[in-house]
């Protein structure tokens, strides 16, 4: 389990690259959001994102990807198990957000959209996040038996791929 983490400023361009990959994303997750279209998706990012109008950075993109060995036990159940667990670890709580799945490569992967702007207007919390992101992802991968990637992880630090 890796975790690639991303901040940026549109939630539009975020929701249509993890939704609009024909046959390819499954909705798995969502909270305080409408998901009847993107449209409506988008819109409910992004009225929420107004209570801090002078924050511009304000759209949380995670990808975790797991090592191909683990597909036969990541079902959806699963990977939504995982994918709150891991954002429960990291404070990303009390926020609007959605958990969208890849099917497009050979290792599989989620997606976590989230907006950094939670119900009480406060922020989450992104001081040393990569930080604390590793040693989340490893303490997970210990606890539910994940496998490890190898190389990376003999020199202390994951790699941006499984190998």
């Amino acid at each position: 389990m890796i975790a690639k983490i991303v901040t940026g400023k549109s939630f539009g361009g975020a929701v249509r690259y993890l939704l609009e990959k024909s046959g390819h994303a499954r909705m798995l997750d969502s909270d305080g959001i409408d998901t009847r279209s993107i449209k409506d998706m988008i819109g409910s990012f992004n009225f929420q994102r107004k209570a801090r109008k002078e924050i511009e950075k304000v759209v949380g993109h995670i990808s975790l990807s797991f090592h191909p060995k683990d597909a036969p036990r990541l079902t959806d159940e699963f990977m939504t198990e995982l994918a709150r667990e891991y954002m429960e670890r990291m404070g990303i709580t009390d926020t609007q957000y959605i958990v969208v799945r890849h099917t497009d490569t050979e290792h599989p992967h989620l997606h976590i959209l989230y907006n950094r702007v939670k119900y009480d207007a406060k922020l989450v919390r992104s001081h040393n996040e990569r930080i604390r992101s590793v040693a989340i992802c490893k303490a997970m991968k210990q606890k539910h038996g994940l496998t490890f990637s190898g190389q990376g992880e003999r020199k202390g630090r994951e790699t941006a791929r499984p190998r």
